[in-house]
C-alpha cells in the first residue's frame, strides 16, 4: 500500500492515498516531494484543525506579505483545502501557461467576480496596491483612464478578452511565479 497523508476536507477528514499525491501531480506539475513539504505547510497554516486555511494564516507567509496585492490573494485563497490549496499554488509555478496565468490575474483584478472589472474593482485594487499614496482625485483619474484605454467595446467594464489584449503576458508571468520549495 502507498503512502497515506491526512487530507482535509469540508468538515471531515480522509486520507490521501499514493494515488491522490499521483492524480495532484498530473493536476499540478509538483513532485512528490514539493507536495509532501506543500502538506506540512498546510497543516500548519491551518492553525484551527479545519481542514482549512483562513486568511490571517495566509498573510503570516512571507512570500505572500511581499505583494502588495497579498489581502486580495488571501481572500482568493481562504477557506481552501489542501487540493485546492495545491491548485491555486500551482498557478504560481513558473512553468504554468501564460493562460493560466492571465485568468488567475484576472481574478485578482475582478473583486466582485462577475466576470469583468469594473471602475470599482479596479479601483479597489489600485487603492490596495498604492494605499494612500493617492488623492481620491488621482485614483479616480487613474481609474477613468485605465478605463476608457483597455475598454474597446465601450461598454464601461474591462472583459477577460480586453484584458488579455491590455496585459504583457511575459509580465503577467513574472508577477506571477514564485519559488514554491521556499513555502
Amino acid at each position: 500500500m502507498g503512502q497515506i497523508l491526512t487530507l482535509y476536507s469540508i468538515g471531515s477528514t480522509s486520507d490521501l492515498l499514493e494515488e491522490d499525491i499521483e492524480e495532484l501531480q498530473e493536476e499540478s506539475g509538483f513532485s512528490t516531494e514539493e507536495l509532501l513539504r506543500m502538506y506540512e505547510r498546510f497543516k500548519k497554516l491551518d492553525t484551527q484543525e479545519t481542514g482549512r486555511i483562513s486568511v490571517d494564516a495566509l498573510l503570516a507567509i512571507p512570500e505572500f506579505s511581499m505583494n502588495p496585492l497579498v489581502t486580495r490573494l488571501a481572500y482568493l485563497f481562504e477557506g481552501v483545502n489542501f487540493r485546492e490549496f495545491v491548485q491555486i499554488l500551482a498557478r504560481f509555478r513558473p512553468d504554468a501557461s501564460d493562460g493560466v496565468k492571465l485568468e488567475f490575474a484576472f481574478k485578482i483584478y475582478d473583486v466582485d467576480a462577475d466576470g469583468f472589472i469594473s471602475p470599482l474593482d479596479l479601483q479597489a485594487v489600485i487603492e490596495m496596491m498604492v494605499g494612500s499614496n493617492l488623492s481620491e482625485e488621482q485614483l479616480a483619474v487613474l481609474v477613468d483612464n485605465t478605463i476608457k484605454r483597455l475598454d474597446t467595446d465601450g461598454d464601461g467594464r474591462i472583459s477577460y478578452e480586453e484584458f488579455c489584449d491590455s496585459v504583457d503576458a511575459a509580465e503577467v508571468r513574472e508577477r506571477l511565479s514564485m519559488q514554491i520549495s521556499t513555502l
